[in-house]
């Protein structure tokens, strides 16, 4: 593996932590204050929140993952083309593509697991964290943690979609 890759994939690996991080961090501000206005208390300590934003942490995890492993492939395909001038902003142009499709699968799975929850509980997942409800908790984590199970095998496959693999003769 020439010293290029290795340091495109270690920035790849650098960007995904922090972005990760990041979206943790703000996810975590805007779920408490969402939950605060369901209800009083300290939303931090309750173990229903815990068990809550932990299945989201994991969910986010595993799709920024996949976003990782299909950047390295894009990483290995553009190598091989010998785009060496605009590695960098092809790379960066994919990985955001990855990003936002990955966001996307995010956001609907949380929107499937909260819808799945209300249809069964008849309340809010928020309301039922700012009651400190852990079963209700339990419930749409182990929802939130299926649906992203379920979904990593298609969402891998609409990333190999958009990865510019080199074109092979048909034959014929």
């Amino acid at each position: 593996m020439p010293i290029q890759a290795l340091l495109f994939s270690i920035a790849q690996f650098l960007l995904i932590v922090i972005i990760l991080i990041t979206f943790t961090y703000v996810l975590n501000r805007l779920l408490i204050r969402a939950i605060k206005s369901n209800g009083d208390g300290d939303v931090k300590a309750s173990l229903s929140y815990g068990l809550f934003f932990s299945s989201l942490f994991f969910s986010a995890g595993m799709v920024f993952k996949e976003i990782g492993m299909a950047g390295l492939s894009v990483l290995q395909v553009l190598e091989r083309g010998g785009a060496q001038v605009a590695l960098v902003s092809e790379m960066g142009k994919y990985v955001l593509y990855f990003m936002g499709i990955g966001l996307v699968c995010l956001f609907l799975v949380i929107a499937l697991s909260s819808y799945l929850y209300f249809l069964i509980r008849k309340v809010g997942i928020l309301t039922s964290i700012a009651r400190d409800d852990s079963s209700g908790s339990i419930f749409f984590s182990v929802g939130v943690v299926t649906f992203t199970l379920i979904s990593l095998g298609y969402l891998r496959q609409i990333l190999e979609y958009f990865i510019p693999y080199p074109s092979v003769p048909g034959f014929g």
